[in-house]
């Protein structure tokens, strides 16, 4: 592969001097040398052509300042084959990249693109180094818990401790999952999940943001799709949920609300 990569630097330099008919000669060329369909062929040196970082290859000399030629898509990718090798090193992941791209992209578990495909085929063991230090540090940058603990009602919303020993739907154990991805910045989506303790139960609502508001809408709107009454609701010690919204709320429906211990999260063993 890396062969044809070079025959399509040299090839690109005679194509883009070339008149008419001297470019379907070198196409014809092109074709029996690397065994790719003519229009194939065509798109691979108009995508070499267009690419900025690629124009000291053609002209033969090197530049500092160029752009960079493995982007976000080129390090998706890799991550993707990386993956499938169960995280293996650099050195050894480097000679099988070519293999595990075709066997997943013959086996449909990976769409790509050709031109992202070509660099991940070229890439250089240095490169794909760097590349995967990048992706490591991706990986492992976790975002840390969302919860905001609310700090007052608490000596008004009892503590359940312990398993639970209903006989009978109801009673939910709820949460707020934050969906925002790699950083917590900014306004992100939310999921309010919730699971009846007795049944299994599962209904889950979006929530923009964590304002007691749209998280009180959301438990109203989950309360009206439950098939049977709500009886109880347990929740963590936001305080998305510790407020006295929450609280009129459920005195109003005959609702027992009762929360879990701070960092303990067996507590809410049902919803986690």
């Amino acid at each position: 592969m890396h062969a044809k990569h070079e025959l399509t630097k040299d090839i690109l330099a005679r194509y883009l001097a070339a008149n008419k008919a001297d470019k379907g000669r070198i196409l014809d060329e092109f074709c029996a040398n690397t065994g790719y369909e003519r229009k194939y062929a065509i798109t691979k040196l108009r995508a070499y052509q267009l690419t900025p970082a690629l124009e000291w290859m053609v002209a033969g000399k090197h530049t500092r300042r160029r752009e960079r030629l493995y982007d976000m898509a080129t390090q998706e990718g890799v991550a993707v084959i990386w993956k499938a090798y169960d995280n293996i090193c650099a050195e050894r992941l480097h000679p099988n990249l070519g293999e595990m791209l075709d066997k997943l992209v013959s086996c449909h578990e990976f769409e790509i693109d050709p031109f992202t495909e070509q660099k991940i085929r070229v890439i250089s063991l240095g490169t794909l180094k760097r590349l995967l230090t990048g992706i490591r540090e991706r990986e492992t940058n976790r975002v840390g818990g969302t919860t905001r603990p609310g700090t007052l009602l608490k000596h008004q919303i009892p503590l359940r401790v312990g398993h639970w020993q209903e006989t009978k739907p109801g009673f939910l154990e709820i949460d707020l999952v934050a969906q925002c991805g790699d950083s917590a910045t900014g306004e992100f989506a939310n999921t309010l999940d919730s699971t009846d303790v007795w049944s299994g139960w599962f209904e889950a609502e979006a929530v923009i943001g964590k304002a007691q508001e749209r998280v009180h809408q959301g438990i109203k709107n989950i309360h009206r799709r439950l098939p049977f009454p709500l009886l109880g609701l347990d929740s963590d010690n936001g305080s998305e949920f510790i407020n006295w919204e929450m609280v009129a709320y459920c005195e109003k429906e005959n609702i027992v609300f009762t929360r879990s211990r701070p960092y303990k999260k067996n507590d809410n063993a049902h919803i986690e």
